[in-house]
């Protein structure tokens, strides 16, 4: 071998030795990473307490300054749901009103669900606050010409139904009166003498005189001359005959009694019924004409009925009179035990 190339490969480095690594190295990475660790940790100590610097800071200006940072913001709260910021940290706010303080924050989703719930379907009906009546600012989208008058036309359609209802409701309530006025006038004078009677009649005076029957009959039935009778029988006795029948008291109680309004219009309802049938009961064919007979059975019904309610009423006052107001029983048992008992 060539004595330079022999000297060349001595003068060259072992494979061992590129690859082995040096101890020196190893354990100066390993202080540079601990180093890194390190001040990683200082630097996030450092921005924790500049947090609370800041944090502390902010306090002392709220407490010293407190005109200067709106509170609110940090107080906030969802008058629908109740949520604060903390229980409800990804939602939307919105100060939608004049409120202030507290109640002026809502959640976006919140404040949509409560407009529906208001709206109803309608989409386009105005919303206003409930706390202050500021009316809200709603945006839409563009839907066309089109769907403008079809809403409009709906909105007017729903306006104008309780009208046309209550005309509805009147309307057949009028005709109700009318064919009940007819069928009482047949019934009361005769249906063949009735149908003739009406024939001959102006037709408007007939629009006006046939609903004006069950009208006139229930004003009549709420004339409670039963009551003024029971009530006042005493000074009617003793003003016709004052030598028999003493004065009344002056402190004379009476106990009132309400009649419900179904009662009274069935009873006006019916009674031109009543009439007739006692009115062919008593009479027959002793009276020839419908109506006089009508009328005595009407007056027959109204004097026997007027005499059982005025002695019924007189009862009835007689024992709200006597009404007493006892103790319980083991009230009264106590109260007779409690002195022996204090002796024992």
């Amino acid at each position: 071998m060539d004595p330079e190339m022999t000297t060349m490969i001595d003068a060259a480095p072992s494979t061992t030795s590129l690859v082995k690594p040096d101890h020196k190295d190893t354990s100066s990475l390993r202080d540079r990473l601990i180093g890194n660790a390190d001040l990683e940790e200082s630097l996030g100590a450092k921005e924790e307490n500049a947090e609370a610097e800041t944090s502390l800071a902010a306090r002392a200006t709220m407490t010293s300054y407190p005109s200067l940072v709106d509170t609110s913001v940090l107080d906030r709260q969802c008058w629908v749901c109740f949520a604060g910021e903390d229980e409800e940290p990804g939602q939307r706010w919105l100060r939608p009103c004049r409120c202030r303080g507290s109640t002026k924050w809502v959640h976006y989703l919140c404040l949509q669900q409560w407009i529906d719930s208001q709206q109803k379907g309608t989409v386009t009906m105005p919303v206003t606050c409930p706390q202050c009546g500021a009316l809200y600012l709603l945006k839409y989208g563009s839907v066309g010409a089109i769907h403008r008058i079809l809403d409009a036309l709906e909105r007017s359609i729903n306006k104008g139904c309780p009208y046309m209802a209550g005309i509805c409701l009147v309307g057949a309530t009028y005709w109700t009166a009318v064919s009940y006025g007819a069928l009482t006038v047949m019934q009361v004078v005769g249906h063949r003498e009735g149908l003739q009677m009406m024939e001959r009649s102006d037709p408007l005076v007939l629009l006006i005189a046939l609903p004006s029957i069950p009208a006139c009959l229930i004003w009549a039935k709420m004339a409670r001359w039963e009551d003024w009778a029971a009530r006042n029988w005493r000074w009617l006795l003793h003003s016709v005959c004052p030598w028999v029948f003493e004065q009344p008291a002056e402190d004379f109680l009476f106990a009132d009694q309400h009649t419900s309004p179904s009662r009274i219009l069935c009873g006006a309802l019916i009674f031109p019924t009543i009439a007739t049938l006692i009115g062919r009961f008593l009479l027959g064919r002793r009276v020839r004409s419908n109506l006089n007979r009508t009328i005595l059975g009407g007056l027959v019904f109204i004097g026997v009925k007027g005499i059982l309610r005025i002695y019924y009423k007189l009862k009835h006052n007689e024992q709200y009179q006597k009404r007493e107001i006892m103790d319980a029983p083991e009230t009264r048992n106590a109260d007779t035990q409690a002195p022996d008992d204090m002796f024992q």
